[in-house]
């Protein structure tokens, strides 16, 4: 006889404040960089330093593009979310739902270069998962994870790496 209760279904929202929080780190990191970029192009007569200047002023731009991008998802972000059964995982991005069976769920692992669980499914294919969901950071999203994957009947999942 068994003492553990079933796990519930798990529902787990786009985290708005922490995705608007590290918008604005790298909004203020593409500041710096610009303006740093802007001095070095205007002072320095090396031509080095200045495609490094270029290259630069270049991510300032890409990260200022990013950080207004983030405000069109935060507008949708009730199409964002993470749910989690001990039979199916669904990530749904704001346009298309992605629903896995559990079964073809192989492994959960950490990629803490990437800061994403990487969940390894059958056939090699992998699907990153960011931690922004719930308010979970990386950890204890993949113990999260592993804990509903490994809950299913005969579940030959390893633990999260570390």
């Amino acid at each position: 006889m068994t003492t553990e209760t079933p796990l519930q279904p798990l529902r787990l929202m786009l985290d708005r404040a922490d995705v608007r929080g590290s918008a604005r780190v790298r909004l203020a990191a593409a500041v710096v960089a610009g303006a740093a970029s802007a001095w070095l192009i205007w002072v320095e007569q090396s031509i080095v330093l200045r495609l490094l200047a270029l290259a630069g002023a270049a991510f300032a731009v890409r990260w200022i593009i990013g950080y207004r991008k983030t405000g069109r998802s935060l507008s949708a972000a009730d199409a964002h979310y993470l749910e989690i059964t001990k039979d199916r995982l669904t990530v749904a991005d704001g346009t298309h739902p992605r629903s896995i069976p559990a079964t073809q769920i192989e492994r959960i692992e950490l990629d803490e270069d990437r800061l994403v669980v990487v969940l390894r499914l059958e056939g090699g294919e992998e699907l990153p998962i960011e931690p922004v969901y719930g308010g979970l950071g990386l950890r204890d999203l993949a113990e999260t994870l592993q804990q509903y994957v490994s809950a299913r009947a005969g579940a030959g999942c390893t633990e999260p790496d570390q």
